[in-house]
């Protein structure tokens, strides 16, 4: 009978093994077989160990082992790399302004060493990146450095709860919340909105915006933070981008793809069923903050970054980046039946606004007109009926209470406008009798109506309702009046075809207009005016005047450039511009809406001049600013309405423009200290300018 130990040794002794040969025992002995008796050697048995699988909790933990080396390791690189790199900021040599105090240095240079122990909420909302003991030391604090006072702060943030989430609900700020705890959760929505807020003080604004724009560089290019935080920062400065738009420093579309690349990278854009990574907590140490799933917070916040890209696309006239999905209209029904704040009901209607928005702009290809795939009256008419049947049920679906909301009317009024704007393209129409077919004439009339409601609708609205639109409403508002002209001079561009690169090079030349050339600048002006009332009589159904004065567009351009007087300055008349020279250093003092009045301005200046140059020739006395040598458009032209002086600046030379790009981004405004004749040149570049395009212009 064999023994426990004959048991557990192998079957073969390690000679056979080793030549891979039979091993049989040799007659009833076990301890030698035959193979090793024959051959006289010693036969040794292996004992047999018992190999047992790893239990499933065994691979659990080193799994977890894994894990905490990997957080570990960057944990150890990203202390390595905040030592060598502390944040940026603003305060260094040349950005401090007058009359603010130097800020103390402070704790802005340590390294952002988060606790390996701090446990973490899931509520993205109220848990911003920071550490257990509160507030992260090195995050900028405009309180704390002396731009700004408590109770100015407390004041700010009253307007962004009260004011202007009824014009951007997409970010909420809870009611109760008090200045300390928005600093505590989320210092960078704080720190974006007392920026946005405090147009009120425009030194405070510009350092302030110079303060937000180093966190962004710091936090998200250096050290690559993703939180919900600071995304809903970023959303709320670019909503408000029109305070501090410029043609030399402009980052918009740069600023919209960084909410669009947070949003991929927080997974806002998925459906929470079908999110394959779930993280039920975030980790620090990695500086990526991702909260609960599918919160009204993260659908909030979603549905701005569309919007926002929406308006972009319209006002660049580029496709939009972002696709309206079926999850983006269920989280907007879902915001409005929780309806946890008022405002949520406006996300629906205005998401399906922008929604519709880029549905028409693919539909039509206004990007890219040459190569549209629409063409003849039958499909345009079509098209113009389906549009407007969903703009229809859109008003239907609008709340009784939300009826007079101002960004919802302007909205739908722009988006109007929008609808019926292939009336313009003759390149769309198949016209082989006539110019102005029935179909074309009523298209353009409901541009008309429309944009008559629209400016009524702006001229009536507070002064304080205009600082709290966002960036949407005033894309849609340059939109409208560049739509107004073109439909007013439509008969006239079309007989004289578009402006070519040539024209708009000369209208470049004619800025820099010297002494000794005045004359020559003033005839060539003249013969182009006579020029252009010759082709005024050709006879046509669509005629300038009359089209102007049934829109009442020239009484409709005061009113609104009234409504903007207060952001002139005092001393921004002509006659006072040589006491004003002194105050034009860096123009950090300029009111929020300065550029906006501007552009009303030589809009008006620019439709004045081209109906009077399509008005009849009549022999009159020459007028007094004739006989002094003005240009065909003085200041006394628009009334009582004073003349801005431009913002410092160079214009790039006219070789190295790309004339046939749509934006004309590298184009800045001119010289503040301009002569008269100068500023009229101006005046009519901006006009050509604007007229060839739709698109924003760089100021």
């Amino acid at each position: 009978m064999a023994t426990d130990d004959s048991r557990k040794r192998k079957a073969a002794c390690q000679n056979c093994t080793k030549a891979k040969a039979k091993c049989s025992p040799f007659e009833d002995r076990d301890d030698v077989c035959y193979r090793c008796q024959r051959l006289g050697r010693e036969c040794v048995y292996g004992e047999v160990v018992r190999r047992r699988a790893p239990k499933a909790r065994s691979r659990v933990k080193q799994l977890e082992q894994r894990v905490e080396n990997l957080i570990e390791m960057l944990t150890t690189n990203g202390q390595a790399s905040s030592s060598l790199t502390p944040a940026p900021t603003s305060r260094h040599e040349g950005t401090t302004l007058p009359g603010f105090p130097a800020p103390t240095p402070d704790s802005a240079d340590q390294s952002c060493e988060t606790s390996n122990s701090a446990t973490l909420s899931t509520d993205s909302a109220t848990t911003p990146e920071s550490h257990v003991s509160g507030i992260e030391e090195d995050w900028y604090d405009p309180i704390s450095a002396g731009v700004i006072d408590r109770d100015y702060a407390q004041s700010l943030l009253d307007q962004f709860k009260d004011t202007f989430i009824w014009s951007f609900p997409f970010v909420v700020v809870s009611a109760s919340a008090a200045v300390e705890t928005l600093q505590r959760e989320q210092p960078f929505l704080f720190l974006a909105i007392v920026t946005t807020m405090s147009h009120d003080r425009p030194l405070v604004q510009h350092r302030l915006t110079v303060e937000f724009k180093s966190q962004i560089a710091s936090r998200i290019m250096i050290q690559a933070r993703r939180s919900l935080d600071i995304l809903q920062g970023l959303l709320v400065y670019t909503s408000c981008y029109h305070f501090h738009y410029r043609s030399d420093t402009q980052q918009l579309a740069i600023m919209i793809q960084l909410c669009v690349a947070m949003v991929q990278d927080l997974g806002l854009a998925k459906n929470p069923r079908e999110r394959t990574r779930v993280i039920h907590h975030r980790v620090a140490q990695c500086g990526i903050s991702i909260g609960g799933l599918g919160t009204a917070v993260e659908r909030r916040t979603y549905l701005g970054v569309f919007y926002l890209n929406a308006a972009f696309s319209q006002a660049w006239r580029t496709r939009c980046t972002m696709v309206a999905t079926k999850y983006m209209m269920k989280s907007a029904r879902l915001l409005v039946e929780e309806l946890q704040v008022p405002t949520d009901a406006l996300i629906l209607p205005l998401f399906r606004v922008s929604a519709l928005t880029c549905h028409i702009n693919d539909y039509f290809s206004y990007n890219d007109i040459e190569d549209a795939e629409v063409h003849g009256q039958t499909a345009l008419e079509l098209a113009a009926a389906n549009f407007g049947g969903e703009v229809a049920q859109i008003k239907d679906s609008v709340p009784a209470n939300l009826k007079d909301n101002p960004t919802l009317n302007l909205s739908f009024c722009v988006l109007d406008v929008w609808i019926h704007e292939f009336s313009l393209h003759r390149s769309l129409w198949d016209l082989k009798t006539s110019s102005f077919p029935p179909a074309r004439i009523k298209a353009l009339s409901r541009i008309m109506n429309a944009i008559k409601i629209y400016m009524a609708t702006f001229t009536i609205i507070p002064r304080d309702t205009l600082y709290h639109f966002a960036f949407p409403t005033w894309a849609g508002w340059f939109y409208s009046i560049i739509v107004a002209c073109k439909v007013i001079f439509l008969g006239e561009h079309e007989r004289r075809g578009h402006a070519d690169v040539e024209g708009i090079m000369e209208s470049l030349d004619s800025m820099y207009v010297f002494p000794d050339k005045d004359s020559e600048t003033r005839s060539h002006g003249s013969a182009k005016a006579s020029d252009t009332a010759t082709d005024s009589h050709e006879p046509s159904v669509w005629d300038a005047l009359e089209i102007a004065k049934e829109m009442e567009i020239t009484n409709s351009f005061e009113r609104f450039l009234k409504t903007l007087r207060f952001s002139f300055a005092p001393g921004e008349c002509e006659a006072d511009l040589v006491e004003a020279k002194d105050k034009l250093a860096g123009r950090f003092d300029q009111d929020s809406l300065f550029i906006i009045a501007c552009l009303q301005r030589s809009l008006l200046v620019g439709l004045r001049r081209k109906l009077n140059e399509l008005k009849p020739k009549a022999v009159e006395p020459p007028s007094q600013a004739s006989a002094q040598g003005e240009g065909p458009v003085s200041a006394n032209n628009i009334g009582d309405i004073p003349r801005p002086i431009f913002a410092a600046g160079t214009i790039p030379f006219v070789a190295s423009m790309n004339f046939n790009s749509l934006n004309f981004d590298g184009i800045e405004l001119p010289d503040p200290l301009l002569s008269q004749q100068q500023q009229f040149s101006y005046d009519e570049w901006v006009w050509d300018m604007m007229m060839e395009d739709f698109t924003i212009p760089p100021m």
